[in-house]
């Protein structure tokens, strides 16, 4: 009789229910103490989709009517297919812990026996090619069309492009970098890259300190160097109503007119392309992409050939407008 009383046993039921959220938690204590942040706020941003979409059901009873029932839940949100298969693919690892480690599923569903690790067919695209000089002297024109953030927008935008051209860093470092990060004596910017932890110090160009410290004049206070931008911002599928934020800004603003549309990692990618053209290897070392051990990791200091790679590097011209003339109002819009 204790197994049909347990079977009906109200507060049993309740403690025996796994959902993938709990399968998350077991899986926490397996994660390196050196995963970023940001990879945990992804894990809880799929999460988070995953219950609008489905209530977190009992991990044993997720079928592929549920994953459909994810995908489409996120195709009539508006989620772009990319964004689509990279929530899944979160999520999957998820759905493996809970077979492999845990046994509580007897295989890991899918959207159909020939897509497993994707929800929707997404087309490939072509890198996009580097940014001319002509571009980015548009870009640099349609800072003055921004609106967000409230406190100067225009030269707040200016010195985005400008260190994001200079420095290609990825999107959240820069958006996150502090006035601490800049050794105004050593010529030097530096920071722990936020999705490898490594320890990066790349060339302060004058005239890149030029253009941080006409910023620096009238930015909002903050520990931050662009303390405004403080959300992405997003489109609202269902009303058309766009909320301001920086990804908004940089599609609708700073790069209108230009096509293909670059995106802000275009400009990372730019700076891996012209400095291997002028010193093979400076392109992967600058975007931290090279690091095999301690000393590369932590101790690897910019050298004379990486500083002259980037001193080398032609300047958009757009980014020298006013800067040896002293009228600040060309930078500041």
């Amino acid at each position: 009789m204790t197994p049909a009383i347990r079977l009906f046993d109200p507060a049993a039921s309740v403690a025996e229910v796994r959902t993938l959220r709990s399968v998350y938690l077991e899986m926490l204590p397996e994660f390196p103490e050196s995963m970023s942040p940001r990879t945990l706020v992804e894990h809880r941003t799929a999460l988070s989709r995953w219950e609008e979409a489905t209530n977190d059901p009992d991990i044993r009873s997720v079928d592929r009517v549920t994953v459909r029932q994810l995908r489409d839940h996120l195709i009539g949100r508006g989620v772009s297919g990319q964004t689509i298969n990279k929530i899944w693919r979160t999520l999957r690892a998820m759905l493996r812990f809970a077979h492999d480690e845990l046994g509580l599923i007897e295989q890991i569903p899918a959207v159909s026996p020939f897509m497993r690790s994707r929800l929707v067919d997404v087309e490939s695209s072509l890198p996009r090619e580097v940014l001319t000089h002509d571009e980015l002297a548009q870009m640099w024109l349609n800072c003055l069309q921004a609106r967000y953030p409230i406190v100067h927008p225009c030269c707040a935008w200016r010195t985005f492009l400008v260190l994001a051209w200079c420095t290609g860093m990825r999107t959240g470092d820069l958006v996150d970098l502090r006035w601490s990060a800049i050794a105004w004596n050593q010529k030097l910017i530096r920071w722990a890259a936020d999705k490898t932890s490594k320890l990066q110090g790349l060339p302060l160009l004058t005239w890149v300190e030029q253009h941080l410290q006409r910023w620096r004049e009238v930015a909002p206070p903050g520990e931050r160097i662009f303390e405004g931008f403080k959300k992405r911002g997003h489109v609202d599928h269902n009303t058309g109503r766009t909320f301001s934020g920086y990804y908004v800004t940089w599609s609708n603003q700073i790069t209108d007119g230009i096509e293909p549309k670059p995106q802000i990692k275009t400009l990372r990618a730019d700076l891996v392309t012209e400095l291997n053209d002028i010193q093979d290897g400076v392109g992967g070392w600058a975007a931290g992409h090279t690091p095999v051990g301690v000393t590369d990791r932590n101790y690897d200091k910019p050298s004379k050939r990486v500083r002259l790679a980037f001193e080398s590097r032609p300047v958009p011209p757009c980014f020298l407008w006013g800067i040896n003339d002293g009228v600040s109002s060309v930078v500041h819009g």
